[in-house]
């Protein structure tokens, strides 16, 4: 019993809210109705203008000249240039591979740390003498 009551209070709740809300968008807006049956009536026009479009792809509509190149699956599969191939690491040999790096690497050259400057050395040995 109290199950169907508050159901009943709820649903006469939002009706009355409803209608509310269409009064306040009256008031607010007074010309919606003719506003929204001018959209109601210029919709089949716009369905016309899709017709027109469909069957063409995104790019075709934002770039007019739009020409796709070679698709990328066969760009990757293009066979490689004919000639000598490029050394591959596991090819070369022990003694080459460690010539090429001792050949590229610098010797490193080690760095002074900066630091905030050293105390004397006479600092602290002697202790200062408070006169009375």
């Amino acid at each position: 019993m109290k199950l169907s009551i508050f159901l009943f209070l709820l649903l006469a709740g939002l009706s009355i809210q409803a209608a509310a809300q269409n009064k306040t968008r009256d008031i607010l807006f007074p010309s919606f109705q003719k506003d929204f049956a001018k959209l109601q009536s210029a919709a089949p026009e716009k369905s016309a203008k899709e017709a027109q479009f469909r069957g063409r792809s995104t790019k075709e509509l934002i770039f007019n000249d739009y020409k796709p190149s070679t698709p990328r699956s066969t760009a990757r599969m293009a066979a490689p240039a004919a000639g000598k191939k490029a050394a591959v690491p596991s090819d070369i040999n022990n003694e080459t591979a460690a010539a090429a790096t001792q050949k590229s690497s610098q010797p490193v050259v080690p760095f002074k740390i900066p630091d905030q400057g050293e105390e004397h050395k006479d600092n602290g040995s002697k202790p200062l003498k408070n006169k009375p």
